[in-house]
């Protein structure tokens, strides 16, 4: 049977769309309150029975964690950051770590694939070491039954989705290619590894750019450079910008649009239209594209218009990426452009 048809008949899969992340890992703390052995699918510590409790979405706004498993004589919680839709942020870890203080006993990452950065007092483990792991317990511990039945399945039904996401991203690796994980709309899962894309482009970026981009002093001051990643409108979304005060300049991948973008005080359309010729004298924007002739920065683009308002003081000017453009073509222009800016803000500045 075709897997994406195996998991649209799967109940236990349609369940977990409601809330993705959410049901995981309410069904991971269920089975922790079953029986402590599921625990050390996920730590290798002596828990005893006698001597824990789960708790779920616990902490302040900001810093709630997942699942943590306190043990009630020490007072020391074994937390779980899990990530199925996205890739955890060093500083996230960092949050939960110094509010629990010397309650913290270990960590535990969990999703599709590893985080970038190196770990410290946590460790990574994926979906399919998960989706083993329980199923090998269950058919250890379990009673022949109704429960046994649905955690196997819930096993096999974690393996084979994480291996055909997995199997997408390692066939795009280093590419912009997300035409291909369009047959994931289907499971509704299309957006996941879209999310992931991105995050796969910023770590690129953020380490490749690491030694010929970064801030410059300008007259005034100091800018910063700024990446991250994000998911809007259906897209996935890359910045790598600079910022100085109430100036930003930069790149925007958005979906497969490249952008060039400044944003800066702009209230009305007489602003906006200063600051866009301000930035086109600058040489950062071209006069406007005719749309017979659509091109902008040499490449060939569907601009229709001189500007696009992505927010009040948000401006861009854009080309197209084709399908399946190398991570190392995107930094080859990244790093043309942002050093333009550099040398644009020191201007202004």
């Amino acid at each position: 049977m075709d897997i994406f048809e195996g998991l649209k008949k799967n109940p236990i899969f349609a369940m977990s769309l409601t809330s993705k992340e959410l049901f995981h890992s309410n069904f991971w703390g269920w089975l922790f309150e079953r029986n402590t052995a599921y625990i050390k699918v996920f730590f290798d510590d002596n828990i005893s029975p006698d001597d824990y409790k789960v708790t779920r979405e616990e902490g302040n706004k900001g810093n709630k964690r997942d699942i943590t498993v306190w043990t009630k004589s020490h007072s020391k919680a074994y937390v779980i950051e899990n990530k199925f839709k996205s890739v955890p942020k060093a500083d996230q870890l960092n949050r939960y770590q110094n509010a629990l203080g010397d309650a913290f006993a270990k960590g535990v990452i969990t999703g599709i694939v590893p985080p970038a950065f190196t770990l410290k007092d946590w460790k990574f483990m994926s979906y399919s070491e998960i989706g083993n792991a329980i199923k090998e317990i269950a058919s250890q511990v379990e009673k022949d039954g109704f429960e046994k039945q649905l955690i196997i399945e819930y096993a096999d039904m974690l393996l084979a989705l994480t291996d055909c996401l997995k199997n997408a991203l390692d066939n795009t690796l280093g590419k912009w290619q997300l035409k291909s994980f369009e047959d994931f709309e289907q499971i509704r899962m299309d957006d996941i590894l879209k999310k992931l894309k991105a995050s796969e482009l910023e770590d690129y970026l953020r380490k490749e750019l690491q030694s010929t981009v970064s801030g410059t002093a300008g007259k005034n001051g100091q800018f910063s450079l700024f990446i991250d990643d994000s998911f809007s409108h259906k897209h996935p979304v890359v910045n790598i910008q600079y910022v100085q005060e109430n100036n930003i300049i930069g790149i925007q991948i958005e979906n497969y649009q490249y952008r060039r973008c400044v944003q800066s005080k702009a209230s009305n359309d007489a602003e906006k239209e200063a600051l866009f010729k301000q930035y086109q004298d600058l040489g950062w924007f071209e006069e406007y594209v005719p749309k017979k002739d659509r091109t902008i920065m040499g490449k060939e683009t569907s601009l229709k218009v001189r500007y696009g308002k992505y927010s009040p003081d948000f401006l861009y000017q854009y080309w197209d990426l084709k399908e399946g453009t190398s991570f190392a073509d995107i930094k080859e222009y990244v790093e043309k452009d942002m050093q333009f800016a550099a040398e644009i803000l020191n201007k202004i500045t």
